[in-house]
């Protein structure tokens, strides 16, 4: 199963939305732990069900892929005099959208993941993403997080809003 942090209990104890839609508490084992490093709200994760009463157990990273496509449509909106966009997605094995990236050509960037799915600009995709037309999309991992900058999105940020 894949999900995605969408908070921090204490110690190894962690909020998960499935891509099912549910939000689960989960733990990390501590043998596991140490090979995350740091889990932040947003990281996708793979997440074992729970058996009885136990909670949920998250098993690593979900080992996800990326795709950059420019799209030249008007998304209307807020949006609509912004030009054409840059679309940049992490996506988990199973298709779904983990975290969601919109560069636009007037600069105008926006975010989306688990902790923040929609606003008035827009929103995640909810849709599995397919495969097969986007192979020839897709970028490095290293693409997709120095494009992920939560100060500089006028989602994130009211302070940067420029429409």
């Amino acid at each position: 199963m894949f999900g995605n942090i969408l908070g921090h209990r204490s110690g190894n104890a962690f909020i998960v939305r499935l891509n099912n839609g549910e939000q689960v508490d989960a733990t990390i084992p501590r043998a596991i732990a140490r090979h995350m490093f740091r889990v932040l709200p947003g990281d996708p994760v793979t997440v074992e069900p729970r058996h009885g009463p136990k909670p949920y157990r998250i098993v690593g990273f979900s080992a996800c892929d990326y795709f950059k496509r420019y799209w030249d449509g008007n998304p209307g909106g807020l949006c609509a005099d912004w030009g054409g966009s840059y679309y940049l997605f992490e996506v988990h094995p199973d298709g779904y959208v983990a975290r969601q990236i919109e560069q636009f050509d007037n600069g105008n960037l926006l975010l989306y993941d688990e902790t923040h799915d929609e606003d008035e600009y827009g929103g995640r995709s909810t849709v599995p993403l397919d495969y097969d037309e986007y192979e020839q999309y897709m970028i490095d991992r290293s693409e997709f997080i120095c494009s992920w900058r939560p100060p500089a999105a006028i989602n994130r940020n009211a302070e940067n809003a420029t429409n």
